[in-house]
């Protein structure tokens, strides 16, 4: 499914609209027989590579990058990724953990730090791409050095608490 990483680099690159390139990736899966979940690493691969080209290595710059740019692939990343499927957002989570590089001299190097990770994982929160149950369904399965990293543990402690307070509210 690189043909989907490619897509969607070619459709930034060209200032394609979201919605054209959510029906040409559906036409492609299509024409595969492959599934949306087959398309998430790449998708997610694409828009990082993306956000981390724009930044230049700066945290800020590329997290600020990171921000604009899940703003405008959301209508995308939000179907590819399965948003609402506890399931399928807690394998886009895993295939986010399994694109941060382990060589410092890669390009998505920062995504290696766990607070920077941990500010990805909100930032797909932030803009409805995944919801507070999918990254808690990640948690529980994710690397537990990962896990327990004081920023992605005060993450995932946040929506536990936010998911009781929900459960509490429908009561």
């Amino acid at each position: 499914m690189e043909t989907v990483r490619e897509m969607i680099k070619t459709g930034h690159k060209n200032g394609s609209a979201v919605d054209s390139m959510v029906m040409e990736i559906n036409c492609y899966k299509l024409s595969e027989n492959r599934s949306f979940r087959d398309a998430a690493r790449p998708a997610l691969e694409a828009v990082l590579d993306i956000a981390f080209a724009e930044g230049g290595g700066s945290k800020n710059a590329v997290l600020s990058a990171l921000k604009a740019q899940l703003s405008r692939w959301q209508p995308l990343l939000a179907k590819v990724l399965g948003f609402g499927d506890v399931a399928e957002e807690r394998h886009a989570a895993t295939c986010l953990e399994a694109l941060a590089p382990a060589e410092p001299g890669h390009a998505r190097a920062l995504l290696a730090d766990p607070a920077i990770f941990a500010v990805v994982l909100q930032l797909l929160y932030g803009a409805d791409i995944l919801s507070g149950e999918g990254i808690l369904a990640w948690g529980e399965a994710a690397a537990p050095e990962l896990r327990a990293a004081a920023p992605v543990a005060q993450l995932l402690d946040f929506l536990e608490q936010s998911d009781s307070e929900s459960d509490e509210d429908s009561d």
